[in-house]
């Protein structure tokens, strides 16, 4: 007979009062598995019962039972079966039977899942509080902190003459914070109080995984669809000298050292059409100065695409490299290819002959060289141009080049005495060109503000070389929903992901084949992949349980399941669906198949509910081209442009660069972060499902459960299971004796070695034996 408390007072229960009861791995061990369970129960209304529930058959009983919270409990043999809420459905009074209670105990979920189906996954409680700027980013990467800030490669297409776009320069928008998801998961189930145990967790490997955020981007859209143009040049290609300092300017108008505005007309870039006009109005020219002027504070960035020509006539003694400046703001920096290959005469001497002389500095007059010959005597030879062809008619040992300053003579220090076939035939057929596509940072433009583009300045040049501005500039906006750099960040803004910690935790588990168990006596979350978790040393023989009178039945698994079953990444991210395989296989992906031919046809797809796939490149970044990035993005959508789909990646610490890389900003380091999802390198590994190279993927996890649907065979039978057995079932113990553990049994003298699976219809009262489902993979 079974035992019966409300409240923790006990209650008449009739000798046939029971309560069936069933459990199966699938339910106790998977999270979107774990729902309230109702179990029914009539009670006979009397005194006893009458009074613990408060006399509700009663018309005018103040009591109202719904309105408050009652626990029950259900005991058989000392043994605990159920536990939970009890719900009062109705009372009824038969005129023969007399009168009865109607109720159901209802066991709740475990609190973590409640709370974790409930909270969004920007509402964990971690703790985490910065300023976003150079200092928080960098410090990112060695702090003992949960959210990092790693390098990210965002997907565009490439510039002029690029088969793959390359970044020129690193900027705030290639900084993305991404939090340690053992750090998410340990938060989301301490914060309802309960603790984890798990092997797996802990490993060092799971250590390193991260999980992308994702920025608020509320109202984002909106300003895009209002401000959003695409700006170009409608004049043809023009060209301008470097001026003494080793620049060429933007200024209008076009000039000795400008080649004009960079753009002169805009679309909306929705209507974009191969010629350009102006109806954008957030594209203005203002005394014929092209600018932005938003319609309302936006955070802002702007990217530029453009083709220059470098025609390197002149040396330069100056060590500075090439730049593209923006204001303040140095969007492209690079050393450039050697410019002149000439050799400089000056302190060589040479045999008579036409010479070009070159003088960098534009500022210098009344020119003038000084020839000196072997025998001692010398030669003067003026010029005014500072680019002259001269003749020097005799031999000559060295040449010194000085201009007059009042009475005295001044050496000039910065030129250059060439050949003049060879410079001639350098000057024809020597240039060198630079595809470019930058950003600028994004920065916080208030309402109204203008922002001027004809700032552009271009400096590092040999004074007096030529720079060739193209045909087809576009200068367009990039809207983010970032938080303007300096800005004080949180946890919460930093993941702001529309999306439950439930759903992030079916997000692991689809990925590593998770099993949970929740102890609630002791607030214990056990959580290993399938193969640990049923891996106990606990071997029970249950053979003296078997019921002899209830048939013995074996089924081979696979019935319910389709010819192939393919697990991978969800869609979503334009850089990894280019990268998909033939045949239309999704990049990582993996198909499991079933051998069972009497099973459903077709194929089955399980894509991860939450996270997308990820490509790491190399060759991404102009300054370190060893180094590896990972690729996000959609290239054709820009909305919301700073986010991009869930990612999960092994963060593996600093990386050293070769001898002559450097990282770009904000360290311009020898180092850089590594961030990737799969390397061949001494620590091999990859996230994809299927295998890469010599490495297991993610399959590794889901495999054993294709073993044992493709090998093994379904065992049921009847087991007379007590009280204890069942309860140790149903609140996993050390024991084991539970769907972790390995039983035996005996049967027409074969030794049967299986995993539980499922109990169905056991009932304590009655004492007859429950159908018991077993995996048996080993036969013997």
């Amino acid at each position: 007979m079974i035992e019966i408390l409300i409240d923790g007072q006990p209650v008449e229960a009739s000798a046939d009062c029971s309560v069936v009861l069933s459990a199966s791995l699938s339910e106790l061990t998977t999270p979107e598995t774990l729902r309230p369970k109702r179990h029914e129960l009539t009670l006979a209304m009397t005194p006893q019962n009458r009074a613990v529930l408060g006399f509700p058959e009663q018309a005018f009983s103040p009591r109202r039972f719904k309105q408050e919270e009652h626990w029950g409990t259900i005991r058989c043999a000392e043994a605990t079966l159920v536990e939970g809420n009890v719900e009062l459905v109705r009372c009824e009074n038969d005129p023969a039977e007399g009168g009865r209670y109607l109720l159901a105990l209802v066991v709740p979920t475990p609190h973590w899942v409640g709370q974790a189906t409930q909270k969004l996954l920007g509402e964990t409680e971690i703790e985490y509080e910065g300023v976003l700027n150079a200092a928080q980013i960098q410090s990112s990467w060695t702090a003992d902190s949960p959210v990092r800030f790693l390098p990210v490669k965002r997907d565009q297409y490439p510039a002029y003459g690029e088969t793959q776009s390359v970044i020129s320069q690193l900027g705030y928008e290639n900084y993305y914070p991404f939090v340690q998801v053992k750090a998410l998961f340990e938060a989301i189930v301490q914060s309802a109080g309960y603790r984890i145990e798990s092997s797996f967790l802990n490993e060092p490997f799971f250590g390193t995984l991260y999980m992308s955020g994702r920025y608020d981007q509320t109202g984002n859209n909106g300003s895009i669809a209002r401000m959003d143009f695409i700006a170009g040049n409608t004049f043809p290609d023009r060209t301008a000298t470097a001026d003494s300092t080793g620049r060429v300017y933007t200024t209008a108008p076009a000039g000795t050292h400008s080649v004009g505005t960079p753009v002169d007309t805009a679309i909306l870039s929705t209507e974009y059409t191969s010629t350009l006009s102006e109806r954008a109005p957030s594209f203005q020219l203002i005394d014929g100065r092209p600018a932005f002027v938003p319609e309302e504070a936006v955070i802002v960035g702007f990217e530029f695409q453009m083709k220059v020509q470098l025609a390197g006539q002149v040396v330069s003694e100056s060590e500075e490299p090439f730049r593209l400046m923006w204001g303040e703001e140095t969007l492209y920096e690079a050393e450039l290819e050697e410019a002149n290959p000439l050799t400089d005469l000056k302190n060589t001497g040479g045999v008579a002959g036409a010479y070009r002389v070159v003088v960098s500095d534009e500022t210098v007059v009344n020119r003038r060289i000084a020839v000196y010959r072997a025998n001692g005597s010398s030669t003067y030879l003026y010029f005014t141009n500072p680019n002259s062809l001269l003749n020097i008619p005799n031999d000559f040992t060295r040449v010194t080049c000085f201009q007059m300053q009042g009475y005295s003579y001044v050496q000039i220090q910065n030129w250059a005495l060439y050949s003049n076939e060879e410079y001639v035939e350098f000057e024809t057929g020597s240039s060198q060109e630079l595809a470019l596509k930058v950003r600028s940072q994004p920065l916080l433009r208030p309402k109204d503000e203008a922002v001027f583009f004809d700032t552009l300045v271009f400096e590092g040049l040999p004074a007096g070389s030529v720079l060739t501005y193209c045909f087809g500039t576009l200068i367009k906006p990039v809207f983010y929903s970032m938080p303007e750099p300096g800005s004080l960040v949180t946890f919460a803004s930093l993941f702001a992901h529309q999306t439950t910690q439930m759903e992030f935790i079916e997000a692991i588990t689809h990925l590593f084949g998770l099993h949970f168990y929740t102890d609630e006596l002791t607030k214990t979350l056990y959580i290993e992949p399938r193969f640990t978790f049923l891996e106990a040393n606990s071997v029970t023989d249950w053979t003296a349980k078997i019921n002899p009178k209830q048939p013995i039945e074996w089924e081979e698994f696979g019935g319910d399941r389709h010819e192939r079953e393919r697990w991978g990444y969800r869609s979503g991210d334009a850089a990894t669906e280019r990268a998909s395989g033939e045949g239309g296989m999704p990049y990582g992906a993996w198909e499991a198949e079933v051998l069972n031919r009497y099973g459903l046809s077709g194929r089955a797809t399980y894509p991860n509910p939450l996270f997308t796939a990820t490509i790491d490149r190399t060759q991404a970044l102009s300054s370190a081209p060893a180094a590896s990035m990972i690729v996000v993005g959609d290239r054709d959508q820009r909305e919301g442009v700073s986010n991009f789909p869930a990612k999960i990646v092994r963060y593996l610490g600093m990386k050293p660069l070769p001898a002559g890389q450097r990282w770009g900003w904000p360290t311009y380091a020898n180092q850089y972060p590594l961030v990737m999802f799969h390397s061949k390198n001494e620590d091999w590994f990859t996230l994809c499902f299927d295998d890469y190279q010599e490495q297991l993927g993610l399959k590794n996890y889901h495999q054993p459960m294709y073993d044992t649907i493709n090998n093994g065979r379904k065992l049921s039978l009847h087991l007379r299971l007590s009280p204890s057995d069942m309860e140790a079932i149903l609140s996993p113990n050390s024991t084991h004796c539970d769907f972790r553990g390995n039983f035996v049994f005996w049967i027409r003298g074969e030794k049967i070695r299986g995993r539980l699976l499922e109990i169905t219809g056991y009932n304590p009262v009655q004492g007859d034996s429950a159908r018991c489902v077993f995996a048996v993979e080993d036969i013997s």
